[in-house]
C-alpha cells in the first residue's frame, strides 16, 4: 500500500475540518454540562488549531495559489462562524443554569423564613 503526499493545502483544510468536528462535539458537551469533556475538546481543538496555523504557514511560504488561499479562507470562516455558534450555546446554557441557580436561591430562602421560630413562621390573620 503506497500513501501519497499530501500537500500544505489538504493539511490546513483537514486540519481545519477536524478543528469544526471539535468543536461541534464542544457544543454536546456544553449542552450535556460535561465540563472534564469540553476541557479536553478545547484543549485537543486549540493544538490542532495551531497546527493548521503551521501548516497555513508553510503553505503560504512556498506562495499559495488564489484558489488554495480561496479555499483556506472558506474553511477558516466555516470554523469561525462554527465557534461563534459555539459561544452562543455556552451563552446560552450560562444563562440557563444561572436562572435555575437564581430560583434554587430564592426557594431556599423563602424555606429558611419559615422555619418553626422565626418571626414570619407565624401567620397572623386579622379579620
Amino acid at each position: 500500500m503506497q500513501f501519497e503526499a499530501v500537500g500544505p493545502d489538504v493539511a490546513v483544510l483537514d486540519l481545519l475540518a477536524r478543528a469544526d468536528e471539535l468543536s461541534a462535539a464542544a457544543v454536546v458537551a456544553i449542552e450535556h454540562g460535561d465540563d472534564a469533556a469540553l476541557s479536553e475538546l478545547l484543549d485537543q481543538r486549540g493544538v490542532i488549531v495551531e497546527a493548521a496555523i503551521g501548516a497555513w504557514q508553510r503553505a503560504s511560504a512556498a506562495g499559495p495559489t488564489p484558489e488554495m488561499a480561496s479555499r483556506v479562507a472558506a474553511a477558516v470562516q466555516r470554523s469561525v462562524r462554527i465557534g461563534h455558534q459555539a459561544q452562543a450555546v455556552a451563552t446560552r446554557v450560562k444563562a440557563a443554569v444561572a436562572t435555575e441557580l437564581s430560583t434554587l436561591d430564592a426557594r431556599q430562602s423563602a424555606s429558611l423564613e419559615y422555619q418553626p421560630g422565626s418571626v414570619q413562621s407565624a401567620i397572623n390573620v386579622v379579620l
